[in-house]
């Protein structure tokens, strides 16, 4: 197949224009070359990268009779929009607009505007007249925007019915005090990398043995049977171009059938994989350093400072030998981030940590606190590393009480069914972004809450375990894992298309030097 000639127009701020790069970097369609007129921080900012796919050149010079693209500096491109262009354009030979529609940005959500037939000259007068709306359309080449006052803020590529692009634009979300926390004694302060960027979806699948939740911890607790299902999740993320992280426990990344099941996917540049910290089953296992492992010692930041980290040395290695590369990502298995935990990953390569529960106080079971951690990413103080929650939130009149928090989690207020009073008097209800056990109106609303409170990244998360009947209390029956598998399309489907938003890679929330592109 040819590769595909884009050329990139016009000026936007740094950070757009990474963005934009970033998002040509994440198409699923990977044939293509960019032809880039930038200078001065511009052309830095390339040089980064290291692309060999990223030319600094003028754009007049594409290969004659190649396809292009005209990209506006500061888009951020969906991961199909390429391979769409593509289909789209072959499917249409007889026009410079194939398709012409507009969106409408009130600076929180992109939705779907008036349609419009393929005229520059009628787009250009609607978007003079409508700030809130944005061009969108196919274009072949040779194709001519509108310029003068009548140039769109910004343009969206759209297939029949579907945004392809989302494009940073529009007023900031709106404010919100965001405090930094402390855990352990290390400050945790709020990132910036929402702000700029359209709404977008990462999905964090804790990749696992299979064990009885309910049933004591073992050492030989290491099957992986269920990862023979993992590629009907894995179908429903390639359709929107989304590329999850596995993070991978020790029997995972240590089984022929584990690692065979993942790297199939990281192959083809569909997914990442990261470091998950099981201590029951992770070498080194001997007495009396290991055991015995009761609930405490289930959650790794309560392990002493050496065990851990002998730990933390076999899995990364593990994975590093298994997979072909040190692992960039990490999380605590049972999410028990301890005092040691995020100096030791950082020290062992770990950029992104997904080990926060936020507005949860595990204390009860020996775990963490997170009352005070709210679903915003974070940098972690002092160290080269960055913090991104899992999605959850408390929603309802009493929300923002977040002294109720610790109380609410303790075994009392289990007995005494305090949050299920709540929740059938709409006065709080704790919600999280997982088909496990949340129905998907519910995750919607969580999303829909979040995004007006200013949010705009999100984490979507399961277990691997179920994805097969009979091994986690989510998915007894094979009617319940079907039940999981669309509460996911449904979430997917709601978030990429009636939403506006985009599909998230996991090599995006790292520093541009440190980025792993499959």
């Amino acid at each position: 197949m040819q590769a595909a000639v884009l050329t990139l127009h016009g000026r936007c701020p740094l950070r757009h224009l990474e963005l934009t790069l970033d998002s040509l970097l994440g198409q699923t369609d990977p044939n293509f070359v960019l032809l880039c007129a930038l200078g001065g921080d511009g052309a830095a900012l390339l040089a980064r990268y290291g692309e060999p796919r990223f030319v600094l050149r003028q754009t007049g010079s594409a290969p004659a009779g190649a396809v292009v693209g005209a990209i506006q500096a500061g888009m951020v491109l969906h991961p199909t929009w390429l391979a769409r262009l593509r289909a789209a354009l072959d499917a249409d030979q007889g026009s410079d607009f194939a398709i012409c529609r507009t969106s409408r940005f009130d600076g929180t959500l992109l939705t779907a505007g008036p349609e419009l037939p393929g005229d520059p000259a009628a787009l250009a007068r609607l978007l003079a007249e409508d700030p809130t709306l944005m061009h969108a359309a196919l274009m072949r080449a040779g194709a001519v925007l509108p310029d003068g006052s009548g140039t769109p803020r910004g343009h969206v590529a759209v297939l029949p019915a579907k945004l392809a692009i989302t494009r940073v634009a529009g007023p900031p979300p709106p404010p919100q005090r965001r405090l930094a926390t402390t855990l352990f004694g290390r400050d945790y302060i709020p990132a910036d990398i929402e702000a700029d960027r359209p709404p977008t979806l990462h999905v964090v699948i804790d990749t696992e043995a299979e064990f009885d939740w309910q049933k004591p911890f073992a050492s030989d607790l290491t099957a992986v049977s269920a990862l023979r299902h993992v590629e009907s999740a894995q179908a429903i993320f390639d359709r929107y171009g989304l590329r999850p992280v596995y993070l991978i426990d020790y029997p995972v990344a240590s089984q022929p059938a584990g690692v065979a099941a993942i790297r199939a996917m990281m192959d083809r540049g569909a997914a990442a994989v990261g470091a998950h910290l099981h201590p029951w089953t992770n070498p080194p296992l001997d007495a009396p350093a290991h055991a015995p492992i009761g609930r405490r010692m289930s959650f790794p930041g309560n392990l002493p400072a050496a065990v851990e980290a002998a730990k933390l040395d076999v899995l990364f290695a593990t994975i590093e030998q298994n997979f072909g590369a040190r692992p960039l990502f990490y999380k605590a298995g049972r999410y028990g981030l301890g005092p040691n935990t995020a100096a030791l990953i950082a020290a062992r390569g770990a950029r992104i940590d997904f080990s926060l529960m936020p507005e949860t106080d595990l204390r009860d079971r020996e775990g963490p606190d997170f009352r005070m951690v709210n679903a915003i990413p974070y940098r972690v103080a002092g160290l080269n590393l960055m913090s991104v929650p899992m999605t959850r939130a408390d929603v309802g009149p009493l929300s923002r009480w977040w002294q109720l928090r610790g109380w609410l989690d303790t075994q009392t207020a289990a007995l005494l069914h305090v949050r299920a009073f709540l929740v059938r008097a709409a006065l709080l209800e704790r919600l999280t972004l997982t088909p496990e056990g949340v129905d998907e109106r519910l995750q919607v609303v969580l999303l829909q809450t979040l995004l007006r409170r200013g949010h705009r990244l999100f984490v979507l998360h399961f277990h691997s375990p179920s994805l097969a009947a009979g091994h986690t209390p989510y998915v007894r029956t094979e009617a319940d894992r079907a039940a999981l598998l669309s509460r996911i399309e449904t979430v997917c489907r709601w978030f990429f298309e009636d939403l506006g938003g985009l599909p998230g890679r996991p090599w995006d929330l790292l520093d541009i030097e440190e980025r792993q592109r499959p």
